[in-house]
């Protein structure tokens, strides 16, 4: 019961985290220092994450990635829409 308290406090912290990015994201159009291949990568990660948490039977695994997926693709929508669409992974990293 208490690793799984510590596993719930973990997915309540990597998700809040994310916030405060998204809502910047969505409040400026300054998105220059936000890279869109780290956030791809995510994208793919927190996916991966999700069927290894269906997999395992794990909630809190389950639950934190789709959190972080969403939030993601929030801001990988917003960059994109802001900029004009994908850079290239030349201007990704300026």
């Amino acid at each position: 019961m208490a690793l799984e308290l510590v596993g719930w406090a973990a997915v309540a912290l990597t998700s809040t985290m994310f916030i405060p990015q998204v809502l910047s994201a969505y409040r400026t159009n300054d998105l220059k220092a936000i890279s869109q291949t780290t956030y791809v990568m995510l994208c793919i990660s927190a996916c991966l994450w999700i069927v290894h948490g269906i997999y395992k039977s794990d909630p809190t695994v389950i639950v934190a990635n789709v959190f972080v997926l969403g939030c993601s693709i929030a801001i990988l929508i917003r960059k994109t829409t802001a900029s004009g669409g994908f850079s290239s992974s030349a201007e990704d990293t300026r």
